[in-house]
């Protein structure tokens, strides 16, 4: 038989039980919550990440598709081609000043003389 300590330790034996038993399973369920919370956490940027690669791929590939189809329109050179026609000057042009040499020589042309070597002329 028992006595009243017996029960008594019991009592506190089961109570210790209980509050430890919740207090883990609060544990367990906040440690759980918080694992789910990371994750979920750790999805979001990693969805942003995806996300801004996504949208910078996309981008350069129609920046690079409107580059070349410019490319393809400016390559065809456009010319305006006009027929020259003769005209009767419209008016003379007079300029200031004359162009006067200081000494004047006269060249006269030689033939004689050595062209390449060996032959005479």
């Amino acid at each position: 038989m028992r006595g009243i300590e017996g029960d008594t330790n019991d009592a506190i034996a089961n109570r210790r039980t209980d509050s430890g038993a919740r207090a883990a399973l609060a544990t367990t369920v906040g440690t759980k919550r918080r694992s789910l919370r990371g994750w979920l956490a750790g999805i979001a940027v990693l969805l942003l990440f995806v996300g801004l690669l996504v949208s910078g791929i996309l981008e350069r590939i129609h920046t690079n598709a409107s580059l070349r189809t410019e490319t393809a329109d400016l390559a065809v050179p456009t010319v305006s081609v006009v027929a020259p026609k003769r005209a009767a000057p419209s008016q003379e042009i007079v300029l200031p000043g004359n162009v006067q040499p200081y000494i004047t020589s006269p060249v006269f042309a030689r033939t004689n003389g050595i062209w390449s070597i060996g032959t005479s002329i």
